[in-house]
């Protein structure tokens, strides 16, 4: 049976009710027991936690949530103003100099605005709760050139950030056209100066500058035999450099060129010469030494293929093609001007590839007025192709079919 008798009013209710007010009510930092009463509010029998008389107002407290940088910083400034003050030195009277020590750099308040350390994005890696040491602080504007900042997976204004720009953004490539050889060798000439043939100190260059430099003398001296650098030396250090200093001068060097009927460009002649220009003897000497090792190595960088390994392998069709070439350039009496026939191929191959394409080739030599047949080019045109270059063609190992001696083109003097 049910207990009979007038129930309490103060049930177990009302005290699951103060205890939840208690909680999330009860001021921090205080040393005094809330105490409730009862009030009437909307004629509604409610308990309403008093504050005493002695006790000053307090600002609502804001909820505490994982992330504590996602708050807004004007919330503490209550705190900031009460508990957070910079130490005084009391022991410190200069009236020009701040005296307050600072707090640390990473302290989370609102006085902390230092603009110089950027938030560690990177830190940042795969859980955004994990930790909030690296998130980025709620910084003012103070300096120029600074942006918003948003951390990653947040939006609005309220959890902007603003950074120096400087910090994250790199300077952007620009697209610059690269030179072609033409204008990369006379970029090279200009660093010499004006009425001079070598500069004072030598020319520097970069690595790829260097590197484009060999390719260039590499594809200038092709017929250029590396066994005639020995034969250079040894000729200037009987004649000019008896003592072997290793210097000579500029004109000896572009004598014994001369002299050995070697085809040296003489731009490139002279920009090869800035390079090693001694700085402390007179201003036309160059280190010859040095020098001729440049050009062995750009030689050694050209992969010079012999014509007469690939002409001459199969089963007798490259030797009836260059018998039937030799009858009709004999059977017509025509002489080939090797000199002209070479520079118009020279003018076409822009890029010093030695490589054309076949309307190319079929053009100069119509224009030459080769007395070849269409089909006898096309033919020569497929024993002649790039192997590493598609739809190109060696119009060198073409010289060589017509100069009726395969080595020939390589004894001929520009």
């Amino acid at each position: 049976m049910p207990k009979l008798g007038r129930r309490s009013e103060f049930t177990e209710l009302d005290h699951l009710k103060m205890a939840t007010l208690t909680a999330s009510t009860a001021p921090y930092g205080t040393n005094f027991t809330p105490t409730f009463s009862p009030r009437i509010i909307g004629s509604n029998f409610v308990t309403v936690l008093d504050r005493p008389l002695n006790i000053g107002k307090h600002e609502k407290v804001q909820l505490i949530s994982e992330k504590p940088n996602n708050l807004d910083p004007r919330a503490l400034t209550d705190f900031s103003r009460k508990y957070n003050q910079p130490y005084k030195d009391p022991f410190h009277n200069n009236k020009w100099h701040n005296n307050s020590i600072t707090n640390r750099p990473d302290s989370k308040d609102i006085f902390s605005k230092y603009p110089r350390l950027a938030p560690k994005e990177g830190n940042r890696i795969k859980n955004l709760q994990m930790s909030t040491v690296f998130e980025p602080e709620a910084w003012t504007q103070s300096q120029n050139g600074l942006s918003e900042f948003l951390p990653r997976g947040m939006s609005g204004s309220t959890s902007s950030v603003l950074v120096n720009e400087s910090t994250f953004n790199t300077p952007s490539v620009t697209n610059r056209r690269e030179l072609d050889i033409p204008e990369f060798r006379q970029k090279l000439l200009s660093q010499i100066p004006r009425g001079v043939v070598l500069p004072t100190v030598p020319i520097v260059l970069s690595a790829s500058e260097e590197a484009k430099l060999l390719q260039i003398l590499a594809t200038e001296l092709y017929s250029f035999d590396p066994e005639l650098l020995r034969d250079i030396y040894i000729n200037i250090s009987n004649t000019v450099d008896k003592h072997l200093t290793g210097y000579c001068h500029y004109q000896d060097l572009v004598r014994v060129f001369y002299r050995m009927s070697l085809r040296f460009p003489p731009d490139l002649l002279q920009i090869v010469a800035a390079l090693f220009v001694n700085t402390l003897r007179n201003q036309a000497q160059v280190n010859y030494e040095k020098f001729l090792s440049f050009v062995g190595a750009a030689l050694k960088k050209n992969v010079r293929e012999n014509p007469a390994n690939m002409l001459y392998i199969g089963d007798g069709g490259e030797v009836k093609l260059f018998r039937t070439v030799a009858e009709q350039l004999t059977s017509n009496e025509f002489i080939i001007d090797y000199q002209k026939l070479i520079g118009a191929l020279q003018s076409a191959d822009r890029s010093r590839s030695n490589a054309l394409t076949a309307n190319q080739i079929k053009t100069i030599c119509f224009q030459q007025r080769i007395p070849i047949q269409e089909s006898l080019v096309n033919s020569l045109l497929q024993k002649c192709e790039d192997s590493r270059r598609y739809d190109l063609y060696k119009w060198v190992h073409i010289i060589c079919f017509f100069s009726f001696e395969l080595d020939s083109f390589f004894e001929i003097k520009y």
